[in-house]
């Protein structure tokens, strides 16, 4: 029995989680070739890597079969194409149907199915962290856990935990998604700002105080300390938000290129 070795090189097409393979072998003209189960289970790995090719961890084929068991063909070149797919976005029981060509010609459809899990890293808290706590190293921890059923959000890396806060109360041993933490703010009540105003090319600035604590993009109520006036402005970054208030009408103007700075 010859043993067959495949180069497979995965092509995405526009349908999400369908993708053309292809494997070439140069062959002794007319001569049979068998390609028996274990060939079938890593055509059908790769298919499925890539179906679910935002989920970081160990995928695990169980349960594997496929009809025919093996194939018997000949001719100098070999290759596959896949013809259809379960379109679940999740692991669990796939099923896969390729075409197999010998010499640019269909000879059969394999169909193919299995149980497929991931297993991978993912952060969890080490201890209960309290609502609108910013989170450190020492909160939070991974482990290896069966990751098949999680969705998009569930978080993989520290890096991406580390510095924002909880949203809510995170129990010990909670598995982190992104649906349980925010960005810090970049303000707090009692921060000094720049208060910007723009106008085309034109803008106004002047030194503020922030008098609530403000997220990217909150509306947050500032306090222009030249005017005196407690006015309304969006976050735009950490010490800085921005007011829809016109340039024109803010008196004692002074000028430094094409920017103006004076009271909003």
């Amino acid at each position: 029995m010859h043993r067959i070795f495949l180069l497979i090189a995965v092509f995405l097409f526009t349908s999400p989680g369908l993708a053309w393979s292809s494997e070439i072998e140069v062959l002794q003209p007319g001569k049979t070739r068998i390609l028996e189960q274990g060939a079938f289970k890593e055509i059908f790995k790769e298919i499925i890597a890539n179906d679910v090719s935002w989920l970081q961890g160990d995928l695990k084929i169980n349960s594997f079969s496929s009809e025919p068991k093996q194939l018997v063909y000949t001719g100098e070149t070999t290759g596959y194409r896949l013809i259809s797919i379960i379109p679940e976005r999740y692991p669990g029981k796939k099923y896969v149907s390729i075409v197999f060509t010998a010499d640019g010609k269909d000879i059969t459809t394999v169909k193919m199915d299995a149980d497929v899990l991931f297993f991978g890293d993912v952060v969890i808290a080490s201890k209960r962290i309290p609502r609108n706590t910013a989170i450190t190293e020492e909160d939070i921890t991974t482990a290896y856990r069966n990751v098949s059923m999680m969705d998009e959000s569930v978080i993989q890396e520290t890096d991406l935990v580390v510095g924002k806060m909880t949203k809510t109360t995170i129990q010990p041993g909670a598995i982190f998604h992104n649906r349980l933490v925010k960005k810090p703010p970049l303000v707090n009540r009692g921060d000094h700002v720049t208060i910007i105003a723009r106008h085309g090319s034109l803008q106004v600035t002047a030194p503020g105080e922030v008098k609530n604590t403000g997220f990217e993009g909150d509306m947050i109520k500032v306090k222009n300390l030249m005017s005196r006036r407690v006015i309304y402005a969006r976050v735009i970054d950490e010490g800085l938000v921005e007011t829809d208030s016109n340039y024109a009408s803010a008196p004692h103007l002074r000028t430094i290129g094409s920017t103006y700075t004076g009271s909003l």
